[in-house]
This record gives C-alpha cells, structure tokens and sequence, in this order.
C-alpha cells in the first residue's frame, strides 16, 4: 500500500457518496498516469461512518446491494458507554465456560 484515501460520512445519500467516489477515483487516476511504478494497484480506499445510525437509510440500502456494507456484521456490535462516559463499540462475543 502506498496511499490510503479516507472517506468519513455522516448522513450522505448514495448519489452523493457515488459522487465523491467519482472525484477519488478520477485523483487516483491521475496519480497512476503520473507515475504508476508507484500507484497502479496500491492505493486504497478507507470509508468511515460515526456509526451505521448515521447513515442515511438510502445509503444503506444501495450500500448493501453493492456489497459494501453487511447488515448481519454490523448487528453483532452494539454501543456501550465507557467509564469516561464515551460511546465506543462492543462486539458481542460468545463466551465459553471453563
């Protein structure tokens, strides 16, 4: 890897999601024809969203179709306070006895 993009979301529609996809694309693009020793095949693409309840209920439904996200992984983590009184994400995990 050589460059990793970062896309944070809060509420985007899937059109505008795509649109910003567009515009990453297309630099990365560039930056292959400029020098793609470098680029060609190691760049990557990073998407992070202040939790699935911040998505738009339009992203997540073309979002899941297009297999970027997976409703059944994202039901195994549940919000938690921590002792600092932040929220923080708990995977739920099956814990064996003995």
């Amino acid at each position: 890897m050589k460059l990793l993009v970062c896309i944070t979301m809060y509420n985007e529609t899937f059109s505008q999601f795509l649109e910003t996809m567009a515009g990453v694309i297309r630099c990365i693009a560039e930056l292959e024809h400029y020098d793609e020793r470098t680029y060609k095949d190691r760049v990557g693409i990073v998407l992070v969203a202040d939790g699935s309840d911040k998505l738009s209920d339009n992203f997540k439904k073309y979002a899941e179709m297009c297999g970027l996200i997976d409703k059944a992984i994202l039901k195994q983590y549940s919000q938690v306070k921590n002792k600092n009184n932040a929220l923080e994400l708990k995977k739920f995990k099956k814990i064996e006895s003995g």
